[in-house]
């Protein structure tokens, strides 16, 4: 065997006996095996049974001159053969074996590196995607916090009028204190409505302070009416809604959905702050919500009489940056911020408008059940 693979490009090694190959393999690597079946010591099988143990990538070929089924059927099992050779052989066939189980180990080991870097690689992604994750994460809750910041600036005009007649009335109710000081019927009434007005203040400051401030998500189950309510309420005290009728139609059974109060609470001070810039001070706000057609979803149906808008505007109004209001009064990322919470709580939103008449923003939610 030495003789007739000499003058092939690889070293060749040899070993009297089983023992002896097996020392082989303690400090060199080695490609490819041959075998006799009989030897002293152990035969064959047993020999490239050690052989897998200790290499497993190397490629094993048995030569034997007994036709035994039961001998490869061992050597399959036990040593994983590559090849099984009955003598006689001729050199022809061995070395068309050699050859191949050769090039056999090559693509092995092209493979091994292959799935190593493979490995490398798909950690390196995992990395990049969470790292990816972070950011995209952090961006939204900029975007978020961006986008109330805004609206906050839109209200604070509202609100430091509301606060200005509530310093007026003070001021009216304190000269007159000061002209009536002997009548202690009006002085007692004088203190009861200054404690009426400085909480009337304080409700201002707290909303103002609780808008602004950046809160992470907390998802639980929420009473959608209750939400709503409490927006309004807000808007109202703020003087937003103050100079409108708003007419109000609350499904009395509704599921509770699962969400976040304060995203929640962006999205409808959104849309009612959209419903106040689109009316004049004598119009209409129907705030409506049912069980959608379904029974899948909690459908909220926003509708203000105000100026409406063409269809070359509804098709752009959750595009970023795209506003219809003047310039200072919108920053154009209202709409795309209350998409964004909405489908995060895998909900919709649909808009219905007509110039002159008015607009419908359709907001959907999944019950608490289908969370």
């Amino acid at each position: 065997l030495r003789r007739l693979l000499i003058d092939s490009d690889h070293t060749i090694i040899t070993a009297a006996s089983g023992a002896d190959g097996v020392e082989a393999f303690e400090d060199k690597e080695i490609d490819l095996v041959i075998s006799d079946y009989r030897m002293p010591g152990m035969n064959g099988v047993e020999f490239l049974e050690r052989v897998c143990e200790i290499s497993p990538e190397t490629v094993r070929i048995l030569l034997t001159g007994y036709a035994d089924i039961a001998i490869a059927a061992s050597a399959i099992n036990r040593g994983h053969v590559y090849k099984f050779i009955e003598k006689p052989w001729t050199v022809e066939l061995l070395e068309t074996d050699v050859r191949r189980g050769i090039e056999y180990y090559d693509l092995l080991q092209e493979r091994k590196e292959l799935y190593d870097e493979l490995v490398i690689k798909n950690a390196e992604l995992d990395n990049m995607n969470r790292n990816l994750e972070k950011l995209v994460e952090e961006r939204t809750r900029q975007l978020l916090h961006s986008e109330k910041m805004a609206t906050l600036g839109q209200m604070a005009g509202q609100i430091g009028h509301e606060i200005n007649n509530v310093l007026t009335l003070l001021q009216g109710r304190l000269h007159l204190a000061g002209i009536k000081k002997n009548d202690s019927g009006y002085i007692e009434d004088t203190l009861f409505q200054f404690s009426k007005l400085i909480d009337r203040m304080g409700i201002h400051t707290k909303n103002l302070l609780s808008f602004g401030k950046p809160v992470p998500p907390e998802f639980k189950d929420i009473i959608l009416n209750e939400t709503i309510e409490n927006t309004v309420k807000n808007l109202i005290d703020a003087g937003v809604l103050k100079y409108y009728k708003i007419s109000k139609e609350y499904h009395n059974s509704l599921p509770h959905i699962y969400g976040d109060m304060n995203q929640l609470d962006q999205v409808f001070t959104n849309l009612f702050m959209n419903a106040h810039h689109a009316m004049e001070e004598n119009g209409e706000l129907f705030i409506v919500t049912i069980i959608s057609d379904n029974s899948k979803y909690i459908e909220v149906h926003v509708r203000d009489t105000g100026k409406g808008m063409n269809k070359k505007h509804i098709d752009k109004i959750f595009d970023p940056f795209f506003t219809t209001k003047p310039e200072g009064k919108g920053t154009g990322l209202g709409l795309p911020v209350v998409k964004k919470i909405i489908e995060s709580h895998k909900g919709y939103i649909n808009v219905k408008s007509e110039e002159n008449v008015g607009t419908t923003m359709i907001v959907g939610f999944p019950s608490a059940e289908k969370k």
